[in-house]
């Protein structure tokens, strides 16, 4: 049998006393120690994260309604022992917003096999939506070599390299998480059938060196990998932010 009570229940304090308390006590412990709510830690990558608020259902007819404003991205991470991963986003240049709207992760996977769904995907992609293929911007990480040479002579397909700066990346990711104005209206949403990303997004931690915290991923145990979809989303988000957005706006 277990119980869950927060300090509000306590027969022992009055609500001047709690309130005193709250008022000397950080929000995130008195969450955790009073309210019983567990707080996400200085480990935690993706620390603005909020289920209830970043997590949307993107319809068809949404991205239709938006996507002649938007630049597309799709960014890829290989990993022999991790999967393959690519993330599709959406940049809507009227309200500065990123949108995750489809995903691939895969393991076991050779790299030709990949780049193939990603390409058809794309192409179906910019087909269903009336868009040109050659709008759609593809990273990847800039240690594949062997992945962009593949892309290029056997696809007809030119992978940039992202921008790798894991400490700019990760601040930028939760810039768009915690969003914009005193309201703090979000400027990255992600699409409710994007199951990965929703994972690793909230569980994602960094990994500690010699008891120091790095800025190393830590291991996903649910996939036995190191949290590549996110890194597909960081490497999105911020070499779109680092490269001119008017060389890539459709309308």
């Amino acid at each position: 049998v277990s119980f869950k009570k927060d300090i509000y229940t306590s027969p022992f304090l009055t609500l001047e006393e709690i309130e005193a308390l709250r008022q000397a006590t950080p929000a995130d412990a008195f969450a955790q120690e009073y309210l019983v709510q567990w707080t996400r830690t200085n480990a935690t990558v993706a620390r603005n994260f909020n289920k209830d608020k970043h997590i949307i259902h993107i319809s068809k007819q949404m991205i239709k309604d938006m996507i002649h404003h938007c630049d597309i991205i799709v960014a890829a991470d290989t990993g022999v022992r991790d999967g393959n991963a690519f993330s599709t986003v959406l940049y809507n240049n009227k309200t500065e917003t990123y949108y995750v709207v489809a995903e691939h992760y895969q393991q076991n996977e050779i790299t030709y096999d990949f780049i193939k769904i990603m390409k058809d995907t794309m192409l179906k992609f910019c087909k269903t939506y009336e868009v040109p293929f050659e709008q759609v911007i593809f990273f990847a990480d800039p240690s594949s070599l062997e992945m962009r040479l593949q892309s290029n002579k056997l696809f007809d397909l030119t992978i940039h390299k992202a921008k790798n700066n894991r400490d700019g990346g990760i601040d930028y990711l939760n810039q768009t998480l915690q969003g914009k104005g005193d309201a703090q209206i979000p400027q990255l949403y992600i699409s409710d059938a994007c199951e990965v990303h929703i994972s690793q997004l909230e569980y994602a931690e960094f990994k500690a060196v010699s008891g120091i915290m790095s800025n190393q991923f830590a291991k996903d145990y649910l996939r036995n990998s190191h949290y590549d979809v996110l890194q597909c989303l960081i490497y999105a988000l911020f070499s779109h932010h680092k490269t001119s957005h008017s060389s890539f706006i459709i309308s």
